[in-house]
């Protein structure tokens, strides 16, 4: 997006928006049919945050997130898409420890050889984005070992 595009979106959001953008919420807020209960049922969001959160955390499988992001869309009134978030290094089908346990093992043959798992987990929810995405984060975790590995005495 060009700058003055940008800063002419920017001066025509509210305040409301704009806070909204800041915002990352669960799944369950966009899912007619979840129980909420706990603390999720008992404090819910103001409407317009859940209007205007600009991330969704915990959404898997492609017809779930094709749903909410079309209706999303259809009542934001920029049609700013929201982007949806899986925690997909501690697991999404697949559980492998974080980049940083991933990295003490001192193995970065082997944190090399998860990463395509975790990718084939996440390929299918996101299939542009989020494999680059992964793939950015196993590459730092590889080079987190690898400088582990160089520091550690012999």
């Amino acid at each position: 997006m060009e700058i003055h595009k940008l800063q002419q979106l920017l001066s025509e959001m509210s305040l409301q928006e704009k806070i909204g953008q800041m915002v990352q919420l669960t799944g369950v807020y966009f899912d007619k049919e979840a129980v909420l209960t706990g603390v999720v049922g008992e404090q819910l969001p103001p409407e317009w945050v859940i209007q205007y959160a600009g991330s969704v955390l915990g959404v898997i499988g492609k017809e779930k997130i094709c749903d909410i992001q079309s209706k999303y869309m259809e009542q934001h009134p920029h049609h700013i898409p929201l982007l949806f978030m899986a925690d997909v290094i501690h697991g999404c089908r697949t559980i492998f420890p974080i980049p940083l346990g991933q990295a003490c093992s001192f193995h970065p043959e082997l944190v090399s050889e998860a990463a395509p798992i975790e990718f084939t987990n996440v390929r299918p929810a996101d299939k542009k984005s989020g494999y680059q995405k992964e793939k950015e984060k196993y590459r730092f975790t590889v080079q987190i070992a690898t400088v582990i590995l160089s520091n550690a005495p012999d």
